[in-house]
């Protein structure tokens, strides 16, 4: 029992790992849903310990994965769950494959830099070389 606490508490840190990078609640639910299921079956065959191989199992036996080509929305899921308990495992950090900020957002503050850009007096309307023997030297301004 005190091994499925401590899955428990990796599940926890994930979770919370993930509100951090600005995973809304609902997306995290989700997770929450396979890690529940995950549980179950380390319980179901006296598994003590977690390991990426008894994720590869629980995927193939309760998900039904096999492969990563073709998969649903659904599978997607399951994997994405497994997968963050392995790298928080092997490396005590997640890494999301879902922006934190969504793409229009970005290119609203790309945009907005791009304007803040534009106004700096010594910057308007002077060309850089791109890639030549003579590139501009920032020292000399020339």
């Amino acid at each position: 029992m005190f091994m499925q606490q401590q899955i428990r508490k990796t599940c926890e840190t994930v979770a919370q790992m993930l509100k951090e990078r600005g995973f809304l609640p609902q997306t995290i639910d989700h997770y929450w849903r396979y890690w529940n299921k995950l549980l179950q079956y380390l319980s179901d065959n006296g598994m003590a310990v977690y390991t990426p191989k008894a994720g590869l199992d629980f995927l193939s036996e309760v998900c039904g994965i096999t492969t990563s080509t073709g998969l649903g929305r659904e599978q997607r899921w399951a994997i994405r769950s497994v997968q963050y308990l392995n790298d928080a495992l092997d490396f005590g950090t997640v890494f999301p494959t879902t922006p934190a900020v969504s793409t229009a957002d970005s290119l609203a503050r790309f945009g907005g830099v791009l304007e803040a850009f534009n106004t700096i007096p010594e910057l308007n309307h002077r060309q850089y070389p791109i890639a030549s023997g003579d590139a501009f030297n920032p020292i000399t301004r020339q």
